[in-house]
């Protein structure tokens, strides 16, 4: 991990300021983040025909079941993107659609899933040797740590990803690292609250506000308590995994599905990959769990239980799980793209951060966390 201001190049930086109106300041960044914005979109373009629509279809279905419960209830950030695809000269729904991609998942046929399999193994979500996102918190030596990798399509690789320096209306600041066509949906906010997210599939997926607009809204709340009431957004579409701390120590892992949420204190540890955990909600886990996640589920749980017995500071280990690449079962942290499969249904792991809630600072990286050093950044 590193200190300084002139070594934190190697992660762009972006600030976007909200006043009045939050389509103002999406049409400034827009106009600002233009290349970067038309350059993920179009990137995007070749997965819808993969998954089996036409980028025509899978926009009027976002249209009627995303975006108008999204405009209903959470209009704000709705506005933000449009703001941000006017500025960068791009099609609003195809920026809408970058923020809509775990439930665009859940609509694609289980024989699409296996004619991708087929054609290129371990490229359907769920094969052994395809990661995901991976989550965990410590809690020892007076010290709290949340870590986390985001694992997604390996076409964001050359997608540029930046920390964002955001304020809203009220004051509230965060720092989220993310792409430029995607709301910041996970980091740490002035409140002192951090929170990070993993993808996780229930059987009670419904038309609803997409999962990118629950959390960005509980990523402006100001204790943990609001945090969670803003998790159980009732209009929402799918659940999701949150792991979220405060400023005085607390660490909360919380699951939710579209229709239930679930919250347990952490005491010491916990580690999350992509798949229910917590008993009340094990009934609607959408079957089959994917294979690699329970395996990550068990390589991390592993790694921080020996990591612990070892001693030292816990930041180090949280990143050396992150950067991780599994055992002689496979199962790594920190993926990798391979094979001949187009990049945008490969995986890899495109960034990773590890948080220090007491001391409000966060140290991020852009790409695999194996090749990139972490660089520090605070927030008042």
């Amino acid at each position: 991990m590193t200190h300084g201001g002139e070594r934190r190049s190697a992660v762009p930086r972006v600030e976007v300021v909200v006043a009045e109106s939050y389509f103002e300041a999406g049409l400034s960044f827009g106009v600002a983040y233009a290349r970067q914005i038309a350059r993920q979109v179009e990137s995007y373009r070749p997965l819808y025909e993969l998954l089996g629509f036409t980028l025509d279809e899978v926009s009027r279905r976002a249209a009627a079941e995303l975006l108008a419960p999204a405009d209903a209830v959470l209009g704000d950030y709705v506005d933000e993107l449009r703001g941000r695809a006017e500025g960068a000269g791009v099609p609003f729904m195809e920026v809408f659609l970058l923020n809509c991609q775990e439930e665009v998942s859940t609509w694609v046929s289980q024989e699409t899933w296996d004619d991708l399999e087929r054609r290129w193994p371990s490229a359907k979500p769920g094969a052994a040797g395809v990661g995901a996102c991976t989550t965990l918190a410590l809690r020892a030596g007076g010290r709290t740590v949340l870590a986390h990798t985001e694992d997604w399509t390996a076409v964001d690789l050359d997608n540029e990803i930046a920390l964002h320096d955001v304020t809203a209306p009220d004051g509230t600041r965060m720092l989220a690292l993310q792409s430029p066509g995607i709301l910041p949906w996970q980091g740490m906010n002035s409140h002192g609250v951090t929170a990070t997210a993993n993808t996780v599939l229930s059987t009670d997926t419904r038309p609803g506000v997409p999962n990118a607009f629950v959390l960005r809204a509980a990523l402006e709340a100001r204790t943990l308590e609001e945090l969670y009431r803003r998790l159980q957004t009732p209009e929402r579409a799918i659940g999701t995994y949150v792991l979220a701390a405060d400023a005085s120590g607390r660490v909360w892992s919380i699951q939710t599905t579209a229709t239930r949420a679930s919250c347990v204190p952490v005491d010491d540890w916990v580690v999350q990959a992509n798949h229910y955990t917590h008993d009340g909600l094990l009934p609607l886990q959408q079957q089959p769990i994917w294979p690699d996640s329970l395996g990550r589920y068990e390589r991390a749980q592993a790694m921080v239980l020996a990591g612990l017995e070892a001693g030292g500071p816990v930041a180090d280990l949280a990143a050396r799980v992150l950067r991780d690449h599994g055992d002689a079962d496979g199962y790594p942290i920190c993926v990798h793209p391979g094979g001949d499969m187009p990049a945008v249904i490969d995986q890899a792991t495109i960034s990773a951060v590890v948080y220090e809630p007491l001391e409000r600072r966060l140290h991020v990286c852009v790409g695999p966390p194996c090749k990139a050093e972490l660089e520090t950044f605070s927030i008042a």
